[in-house]
């Protein structure tokens, strides 16, 4: 009985050893894909802390911004510009506490070398299996061309309704006189002479 129950324990401690290995090595292939993912990944990517400590950026967010993997808190805040800072700290304060999983915005940013780079972000919490979750990932995308391209389309667009106001207006006043004179022409006038309203006519013709 004993050597019975010997094997029992034996083969349920070997089970436990397999499955835990076998969590152990899906949690590590799942961080390597992450790592993958994260390095090779085609627009920045950085990796907070739930308090916006800086943990890693992968190399496009190093390009597009600049700074230093060391960067703090309060670089972090430094390089979001101000009329962008009240969305942007709303936006990680809401996925840091568990509020929402994954939340996306717009906002002005600020690289080391001073360019002012507009980006679309992306918010995501982590999940961590049987704990709180306690980073998160920025997903940045540049959209500063994109944005000035847009400018400049408004701008051109604006101009050229204002030519074509200006256009109307000069025209106006001469094609008024125009039609006025056609109409009079219409309603056979007696003021006018045949030789005369033959002129007008060649007149408008012209």
């Amino acid at each position: 009985v004993k050597t019975g129950l010997t094997d029992q324990i034996l083969d349920r401690s070997i089970r436990y050893a397999i499955s835990q290995r076998n969590i152990v090595a899906e949690l590590e292939a799942s961080e390597h894909r992450f790592k993958t993912i994260f390095s090779s990944a085609p627009m920045g990517m950085a990796l907070h802390s739930v308090t916006g400590e800086f943990l890693e950026t992968n190399a496009v967010y190093d390009d597009l911004f600049g700074y230093t993997p060391d960067m703090t808190l309060e670089d972090l805040v430094e390089m979001v510009e101000p009329e962008s800072r009240e969305v942007t700290l709303a936006a990680f304060n809401q996925i840091a506490s568990g509020e929402l999983d994954t939340l996306a915005f717009e906002g002005a940013f600020k690289a080391a070398s001073g360019r002012r780079v507009q980006a679309m972000v992306q918010l995501t919490l982590l999940p961590k299996p049987g704990s709180t979750p306690d980073q998160v990932v920025a997903q940045v995308v540049d959209v500063t061309e994109l944005k000035e391209t847009q400018a400049r389309l408004e701008e051109q667009l604006t101009t050229k309704n204002q030519f074509l106001a200006a256009v109307s207006h000069e025209l106006r006043t001469p094609l008024t006189a125009v039609i006025g004179l056609a109409e009079l022409l219409r309603d056979g006038d007696e003021s006018f002479s045949r030789e005369q309203r033959n002129d007008l006519i060649s007149t408008i013709v012209d």
